[in-house]
């Protein structure tokens, strides 16, 4: 009797059982499908509450208080705009664009009402759902990054010229919206505060960000470069007029050797290289030993301009072997022949130190703004060629100033009286 008592309690247990995991399944399978529809709940105190309507206001777009027909619609860090009017037979709505890519709610009313013109004069219309704003200043960014893959010498000057001076006027107007005269109003605006070397750098850089994007990204191909020709050299003479004769270099080399200092040794050995070879201001404090060659007093100079290294023989009155084995002593092939407590000499501290020099010696009555008077580090260079030109064959100057164009070289041909007095003696 127990056995079939025990029987038939362990039957309908196991019915009840199979019964309650009927139910639960059910339920699962009834909230899998409310899931799937999108309707969404959130469980507290006990209860669940319908959260679709929190959704939808999320969603919802926004009604334009200024403009019939336009909405916004709030997305993360941005916001879209749209456009809606009648097809005459169904309203439709179409998306212009998002506002950080230029798109404005005027841009988008006018465009609609050009769509409904369309339609009323029986066109149809064909809407671009997602208008293409491109804007200078992602110009700029695909010319920067071309110029730091490039490791162009003058990538990082060229940047700081763009976010000082053309940022502010240029980085956020649409492309299609700027004309040679917006850069000529530019060009004449900074040619009030500015010298027209540097202008002219500035509008040589926004020509180069518009040639980029016309013949390298593809972004602007097929138009015309709004830069083009805005300033050319043709327009200011940036020559320099100033050289040192003789006289001038030797109280200047005093000068500094008088001065007690430490720098004043390497100060006095950048002036003699400069003097002696005409090497450029930034490729002369890159020298390093391995560079110059002691016994057949050969220096090998990296031009930076035309991005080669070229060689130059040492003047022996401007730099005798006695100076130049003081300035190698105890050098390694890697170290920097111009150096000040292990670190290579700067620009910086080469300019305070010679600033005050030059303004002493020879820019006394001269304003800094004057290129062509004033006595500069490129002055050295000058001087150099100038030397040069009257003692030797313009060729064999061109080759030791490492030019390209032989008018470059003619620049720096002077002829005083005493010397076209001597040509005409040995005439005839």
């Amino acid at each position: 009797m127990w056995i079939r008592y025990l029987w038939c309690t362990g039957c309908l247990t196991y019915i009840l059982f199979l019964n309650t995991l009927n139910t639960v399944l059910t339920l699962n399978t009834f909230i899998d499908v409310f899931l799937q529809k999108n309707l969404f709940f959130t469980y507290y105190n006990g209860f669940f509450h319908d959260n679709t309507s929190m959704e939808e206001e999320k969603n919802k777009l926004t009604k334009s208080n200024k403009y019939v027909g336009v909405y916004t619609k709030q997305v993360k860090n941005d916001t879209k705009i749209y456009i809606s009017y009648h097809d005459g037979k169904n309203y439709s709505r179409h998306l212009v664009g998002l506002v950080s890519t230029g798109v404005t709610q005027a841009y988008a009313f006018e465009l609609r009402n050009q769509e409904i013109a369309k339609l009323k004069l029986g066109e149809d219309p064909k809407l671009i759902r997602k208008k293409d704003v491109i804007l200078f200043g992602e110009l700029a960014k695909d010319w920067m990054e071309k110029q730091r893959l490039e490791q162009l010498s003058d990538a990082k000057q060229n940047s700081q010229r763009y976010y000082n001076h053309i940022h502010k006027v240029f980085e956020k107007t649409p492309i299609k919206d700027i004309k040679p005269h917006m850069i000529l109003e530019f060009k004449q605006e900074k040619l009030k505060t500015l010298q027209p070397a540097t202008v002219y750098h500035l509008c040589g850089i926004i020509n180069s960000i518009f040639h980029n994007a016309i013949h390298r990204t593809g972004k602007m191909a097929g138009k015309v470069n709004p830069a083009y020709k805005i300033f050319t050299k043709s327009e200011f003479n940036n020559k320099r007029e100033r050289w040192l004769t003789l006289e001038e270099i030797q109280l200047l080399l005093k000068t500094v050797q008088e001065i007690d200092h430490p720098m004043s040794f390497i100060v006095e050995a950048f002036i003699r290289l400069s003097l002696a070879t005409g090497i450029r201001v930034t490729s002369c404090l890159t020298l390093q030993r391995k560079h110059i060659n002691l016994e057949t007093r050969e220096l090998t100079c990296w031009d930076a301009k035309n991005k080669e290294f070229y060689k130059i023989y040492l003047n022996e009155k401007m730099l005798p072997d006695e100076f130049l084995h003081k300035l190698t002593d105890g050098l390694k092939p890697e170290h920097y022949l111009l150096y000040l407590k292990n670190r290579r000499l700067l620009i910086k501290k080469l300019h305070r130190f010679t600033y005050p020099i030059f303004k002493m010696l020879f820019n006394a009555d001269i304003d800094d703004a004057n290129e062509k008077q004033k006595v500069c580090h490129h002055t050295l260079r000058h001087t150099f060629a100038t030397h040069a030109v009257m003692h030797n064959d313009i060729f064999i100057v061109q080759k030791m100033m490492n030019h390209k164009d032989i008018n470059q070289t003619l620049r720096y041909a002077k002829t005083d009286d005493k010397k076209k007095a001597e040509a005409v003696s040995k005439m005839f």
